[in-house]
């Protein structure tokens, strides 16, 4: 007996069965796993790949705008940070690795490439927050980023 069974009353019905057999019973419906064509199926497990599968709401369209954004800011982040580190290898003299416009650069590298994996490590989590915490890690991001950025840029200039 499975854990879920332990509750139920013995001889009853079980509602999630019920309702997932009725939905099924003239529907053609893959699993979600391999496929397979669940109408008129008779459990809670596709009878092919043997995976658990439940009855569920879900969004239609999920609030995805500010988490693609803190993607797109990451992402355009490191690529900034790294094409200006291959023209830095390429023209910069090796003097200038030492200097202070190059350690920016490479905590640009640095955070960049782990606020990106992070997001995309955390994608689930994030999303599951409030609009307005998406939306503060977002601005959080432009800030970081853009405050490297135009510190590069100074202290590069000098």
């Amino acid at each position: 007996m499975s854990h879920e069974d332990e509750w139920k009353p013995a001889g009853r019905p079980d509602p999630a069965t019920e309702l997932l057999r009725h939905y099924l019973a003239d529907r053609d419906e893959p699993c979600p796993r391999c496929g397979y064509n669940l109408r008129q199926l008779q459990s809670l497990r596709c009878p092919e790949c043997g995976d658990a599968l439940r009855l569920r709401i879900a969004l239609v369209e999920p609030r995805m705008a500010a988490y693609l954004t803190l993607l797109a800011v990451c992402a355009i982040a490191l690529g900034g940070a790294l094409l200006m580190c291959l023209l830095a290898v390429f023209q910069a003299p090796g003097s200038w690795w030492t200097e202070f416009s190059a350690r920016i650069l490479l905590w640009m590298l640095v955070l960049a490439g782990g606020a990106l994996a992070c997001v995309l490590r955390f994608g689930r989590w994030i999303r599951r927050r409030s609009t307005l915490r998406q939306w503060l890690l977002v601005s959080t991001a432009v800030l970081v980023f853009s405050g490297l950025a135009t510190a590069f840029i100074l202290e590069f200039d000098d």
